[in-house]
Formats: C-alpha cells, structure tokens, sequence
C-alpha cells in the first residue's frame, strides 16, 4: 500500500481539512482503519471507483473544531455504486439520496437515505425515517451522553432496540454513556433497571 504522502486525501470540501480514513491514488480507494493501541492499517477498498469517490461530511456543531480534544472523523462515503461506512459497502443505500445524519457521537454513525435509517453500514429495521433523531448533543465537560436514539414508536441505543422504552419521554442521560430515562425509569443501554431510582 503506498504511503499517504502518495495518496490523496478524498474531501468534499475546498480547503480538504476533514478528519477521514478515505485516500485514493489515480486507480485504488483506500481505507485506514485505527487501533485501540494507536496504530493504522490501509486496506484497498475492493471495487471503489476513486473517479467518483466523495467525503460524505457536514458539520456536527462543536465537533466540527478540529483539534486534538474535539474533532469529528467522517466515515461516510459514496462513490458512483456504493454508499461505504469505514471502507465497508453500506448494503441497500441508495447513492442519490444518502446522507449522513447530523448529532452523531465522535463521527457520523447514523445515516438515511429517504427509505432506511441505517446505523454505521446496516439498515435498522423497523426505524421510521421521517421521525429518527438522535438524542445526544454537546457533552459537558468530563461527561458523556449515551447513544441513544428514537422514531416515533422506538427507542434504540446504538442500533438495537430499547424493548418498553417510550420515545415521547426518552432522555439520553449524561454520565456514563450508557443511560437513559423515560417517564417508567432508567434503562442501562437496552435493559430497564427497575432497581435504579429516577
């Protein structure tokens, strides 16, 4: 895999300042995966066409700052074929209409595409594209919102459903990363805990 002096960054902005694991040389798209202990690896993105290959960014508010504390990495990105989410082929979203969605955690977890609400590179099944919205926003700080997000019927904390949670009462509580409340009490992730008191 060539270096990264040698590719090019793929941005969809004039200045190219976005934060992505997305390079490209004349023929091949690559993706550069990061570890937990601080190394990378480059991976050809098999059949991406780097001609038509774009950043799928946007601003995110806060994070849109780029600096060491408070950056977003963009993992969205399409080409004339495919929607990818980190390098990987988002399967069943539509290159026209995709988009990610704004409020995501870090980078954009979340995306639509007018038909599926998808979460990283999966469909969630049953979301209701036109009443998704994610429930996180601006962390205080040392603190951390959790990951949930809800339609109009659903509650769901990263892609998985929240069974019995009520979406017009939800909250995403700040701490842990892990909480949430509605009008019945708190929930750890996807499980109620009736033991914790509101």
């Amino acid at each position: 895999v060539p270096s990264v002096e040698s590719r090019g960054i793929i941005s969809e902005s004039e200045n190219g300042n976005e934060v992505t694991g997305y390079t490209k040389d004349a023929n091949v798209v690559y993706y550069t995966a990061q570890h937990s202990d601080g190394s990378t690896t480059a991976v050809k993105i098999a059949g991406a066409d780097p001609k038509s290959m774009i950043l799928l960014a946007g601003l995110l508010g806060w994070q849109s700052q780029h600096s060491a504390e408070n950056y977003i990495r963009y993992e969205y990105a399409k080409d004339a074929a495919h929607v990818y989410y980190a390098g990987k082929i988002v399967a069943g979203a539509d290159t026209v209409t995709f988009r990610p969605i704004e409020n995501g955690r870090y980078s954009h977890s979340y995306g639509e595409d007018g038909k599926h609400v998808f979460y990283e590179n999966e469909i969630i099944p049953g979301a209701d594209v036109n009443t998704f919205e994610i429930l996180w926003s601006q962390p205080h700080e040392g603190c951390w919102q959790a990951a949930y997000a809800k339609d109009a019927s659903h509650v769901y904390f990263d892609s998985a459903l929240v069974p019995g949670a009520d979406p017009a009462t939800f909250q995403a509580l700040t701490g842990d990363n892990s909480y949430g409340k509605d009008k019945r009490g708190i929930y750890l992730g996807t499980q109620f805990q009736p033991s914790l008191p509101l």
